[in-house]
């Protein structure tokens, strides 16, 4: 497959699934909390971070959609790195989550999964276009 193609589908999906993340933790944080995580958040303090997180979310998913059609372009090259740091640090968030709180869940271990995934397509994406870069 194409770079610019593979970097472009990868880029589309993450903003898919992130933007759905990010809906979902703006307008039904409780929800899906406790949909992923089986606990309740009931405190606001709690809602009003799950929401930040959704925000922060949003402007990733954004970023990606935007960025799909310029995948050639050197900011779009940055953006993989970013990517490929939330694609690792959110499983291994979620290990010391489940190792230090108890938070097993198997929606958490889902989207521990989901991210793993996200990192190595990320990693094949990223590896790809710097062996395109180094031949050119």
């Amino acid at each position: 497959m194409n770079t610019i193609k593979s970097s472009a589908k990868f880029l589309t999906v993450t903003a898919l699934f992130e933007g759905a993340t990010a809906i979902a933790l703006l307008t039904v944080p409780q929800t899906l909390i406790q949909l992923l995580f089986e606990v309740a958040i009931n405190e606001p303090i709690g809602i009003l971070v799950a929401q930040i997180a959704g925000s922060a979310l949003f402007a990733i998913a954004i970023a990606c959609w935007l960025a799909r059609k310029y995948a050639k372009e050197p900011s779009t090259r940055g953006l993989l790195p970013a990517l490929l740091f939330y694609n690792i640090t959110v499983p291994l968030l979620l290990a010391y989550g489940a190792l230090y709180y108890s938070l097993i869940s198997a929606g958490g271990i889902l989207v521990a999964i989901t991210h793993l995934l996200f990192a190595a397509w990320g990693a094949i994406v990223l590896w790809q276009q710097r062996s395109t870069a180094a031949i050119n």
